[in-house]
């Protein structure tokens, strides 16, 4: 009988033995893979940084409309046969509106009062930063002329007078006013020289570039965007169309872009 309580008091106290945890053991047990944990929190930190370079900033612009209440009294012509229970008129307004703002119709409209039809970008060694209304140069595209739209066209100058464009993107698009795109494979070796103020007159491009600041030298990233595209860019899923709340009849519209005055104009 004593034998089997010692037994047991043996057990218990190795329990209790094993239980306890001493961290002085617990480290030196690992402390010797130190260097690998250190270098690979390190890559991993280094990995991060270099992928956050490379991406574009990300701004968020947001505004608010008032919808007139008076407009969902008026009813609106039901041709889709589906019932209406449970919706209110405003209900049913907020929603044809929030539809409507997302629209290419409402998209065009705005375009038309907008100078998104080029893109200018300054090289850097990560990524590109746009240069939304504070480019040194200007491009002035002729839609009436094919363009070279789906890549970058490089610009490049050391005075005032003239400037050389080359194309380093791999693939381009031909746009045409009413036609189809065309594939285009250029070479980036493929360089021109002309004089600023004057058009550039290619079989795939007709565009005037114009030195609006003076600066002696410089590079500058231009890409032309087709109307078509533009409507696609700024319409649908991209703007985000909500109420502001549960009570006031108030839609708040957001819209993501890599520059906050492009977003806001």
């Amino acid at each position: 009988m004593k034998s089997i309580q010692n037994n047991m008091e043996n057990s218990f106290r190795t329990e209790e033995q094993t239980e306890d945890f001493d961290p002085i053991k617990f480290l030196s047990k690992y402390i010797k893979f130190w260097p690998y944990i250190f270098i690979s929190v390190l890559i991993a930190l280094v990995a991060a940084y270099f992928y956050n370079k490379t991406k574009p900033d990300i701004y968020q612009a947001s505004s608010m409309f008032y919808i007139n209440e008076q407009i969902g009294s008026t009813g609106i012509l039901d041709l889709t046969g589906l019932s209406r229970e449970g919706i209110s008129g405003m209900d049913q307004t907020m929603a044809n509106q929030a539809v409507f703002l997302k629209s290419k119709t409402v998209a065009e409209k705005t375009l038309e009062r907008l100078d998104f039809s080029v893109d200018y970008f300054q090289p850097g060694m990560f990524s590109n930063a746009e240069l939304y209304k504070g480019s040194p140069i200007y491009a002035q595209v002729d839609w009436n002329h094919p363009q070279l739209v789906g890549g970058m066209i490089k610009v490049s100058w050391s005075d005032t007078d003239k400037y050389t464009i080359s194309f380093p993107d791999e693939l381009y698009k031909k746009f045409t006013q009413g036609g189809s795109n065309e594939e285009l494979v250029l070479e980036e070796e493929l360089t021109k020289t002309y004089k600023f103020g004057e058009f550039i007159d290619l079989p795939y491009l007709k565009v005037k570039i114009s030195l609006v600041k003076n600066e002696g030298e410089g590079e500058i990233l231009i890409k032309i965007n087709s109307k078509g595209s533009l409507i696609s860019k700024f319409s649908g899923d991209v703007i985000q169309v909500f109420p502001f709340d549960n009570i006031a009849s108030i839609l708040s519209i957001a819209i993501t872009t890599n520059h906050p005055q492009k977003g806001a104009d």
